[in-house]
């Protein structure tokens, strides 16, 4: 995984991402409707300014329990 500059190349509408802001890095999503990208802090919806995105990892794999 690599991260994607925000200003290059945009991911598909409302998939979860990892977000790099500022000083931060969270997980959110790209509203093209909008042209905002979006997160959630404590279950409240927030706007970002985004510099730099990268898609999330896939689950672990492992035996099941």
């Amino acid at each position: 995984m690599t991260w994607t500059k925000a200003s290059d190349r945009l991911p598909e509408d409302a998939r979860d991402v990892i977000i790099a802001r500022e000083h931060w890095v969270d997980t959110g999503y790209y509203c093209k409707g909008d042209k905002q990208w979006r997160f959630n802090h404590m279950g409240v919806p927030h706007v970002a300014s985004v510099t730099h995105w990268m898609d999330l990892p896939d689950p672990p794999k492992g035996e099941e329990e």
